[in-house]
């Protein structure tokens, strides 16, 4: 069970994250206030080379570089997510816990930032939160593989209704 559960992981899960974590796009879509948002091209090197570093898990690195995106937009969704997730990989999850807040309430249909407070919560023992966030994260994007696999792994997640 536990190869098929890596094999799933491998096949879905990481294609997702570097999804996630390589998005070229500079436009917070689907932003509650229905304003564009668009980083400078200076911002988005910026943005750009903290994913980087992130996935050569520097995460101090990441973050650093996710705090000048964030001084510059103080309203961007992805940026307050993925310094949450620098923050989580930190085990600074309380922190973490209030970039996904903050990224949740800029933008409330941001699945990513569910599933991303769905782990900070399973992190610090909430696991009825954590999966009331995984189901949302699916609610809003029914492609969001990693918060199935996430809900999947917790029984608590199955039973609930």
């Amino acid at each position: 069970m536990k190869t098929l559960k890596h094999t799933f992981l491998i096949a879905f899960a990481i294609p997702f994250l570097l999804n996630i974590f390589l998005q070229p796009s500079s436009k917070a879509s689907d932003r509650d206030n229905s304003r564009s948002l668009t980083r400078s091209k200076k911002d988005q090197v910026i943005f750009d080379r903290a994913n980087q570093k992130f996935l050569n898990s520097n995460f101090e690195g990441a973050i650093s570089d996710y705090n000048r995106v964030i001084n510059n937009i103080p309203y961007d969704a992805v940026t307050h997510n993925n310094r949450c997730y620098a923050k989580y990989k930190l085990n600074r999850f309380n922190q973490a816990l209030e970039d996904c807040n903050k990224a949740i309430s800029i933008n409330k249909n941001y699945a990513e930032a569910y599933d991303s407070r769905g782990d900070v919560y399973f992190a610090l023992g909430n696991k009825d939160a954590s999966c009331i966030d995984y189901k949302s994260a699916i609610k809003l994007n029914k492609n969001s593989r990693l918060a199935w696999i996430n809900s999947q792994e917790g029984y608590w997640c199955r039973m609930k209704k």
